[in-house]
């Protein structure tokens, strides 16, 4: 009987010795013993570092161009002066070429072309109204976002300069420079369409009075205008 059981456990310590001589020449071949490396058990060891997480829908990368096209009308606030008497407004469009710095400003070069309205108005010459009367400005802009961390909708605020050219059917020029202060919002629509919509104050310095135009009104004159578009654009 204690026979039996000397055997029994002498068979078990070798079955012990064995599987152990065998895990380790297993080790020994994944990697030799002077290899540096450590063992450490399930739940120790530093933790595990987290995946880098990248901001989602960057829509307007720094240095990224943009141009558009937008429909507008616009309307001159009536003063005492003769020329905002003939001048009513009209409509007509407006192109632009921007770049986005970063996500808190972008600048914009601009030309407007918009084809207005006229009333008949007395002057020393006589009866007047001007023929294919329209209004052309060349702007530079600065564009502010006021809501940076937006990425469809982005409120802005507009401030530039411009020149300025009042015209009867683009022969006759009266000229100005003047500044614009505005307010809009841009919705994209993916990182390349989106669309905009703004209402921009305009306001610039004229002086015809040592020249004469036909049917224009020989007057200097500050002009109060406002311009009010719908536009589509393209980023790249």
């Amino acid at each position: 009987m204690i026979r039996s059981s000397s055997r029994s456990t002498l068979l078990a310590m070798a079955l012990s010795l064995l599987s152990t001589s065998v895990a380790g020449a297993a080790e020994e071949r994944a990697h030799p013993t002077n290899y540096p490396h450590r063992h450490v058990e399930p739940g120790y060891g530093p933790p595990a570092q987290p995946s880098p997480v990248y901001r989602q829908g960057k829509w307007h990368p720094r240095g990224s161009v943009y141009f558009g096209i937008g429909g507008l009308g616009n309307v001159f606030f009536e003063q005492q002066t003769q020329i905002t008497q003939v001048y009513r407004g009209g409509g007509g469009f407006e192109l632009f070429l921007g770049a986005r710095l970063n996500d808190y400003v972008a600048f914009e070069a601009s030309w407007l072309a918009a084809f207005q309205r006229t009333a008949t108005t007395s002057t020393q010459n006589g009866n007047v109204s001007p023929i294919g009367a329209s209004v052309m400005a060349l702007d530079v802009n600065a564009k502010i976002y006021i809501v940076p961390w937006l990425q469809r909708i982005e409120p802005f605020v507009q401030l530039g300069v411009g020149a300025y050219f009042l015209t009867e059917s683009f022969v006759q020029r009266l000229t100005g420079f003047g500044l614009d202060v505005g307010l809009g919002v841009d919705i994209r629509f993916s990182p390349v369409i989106g669309i905009g919509v703004r209402a921009v104050y305009r306001g610039f310095y004229v002086d015809n009075r040592e020249q004469s135009y036909n049917n224009i009104p020989t007057q200097a004159a500050w002009l109060n205008m406002m311009t009010f578009e719908g536009n589509l654009q393209f980023h790249f």
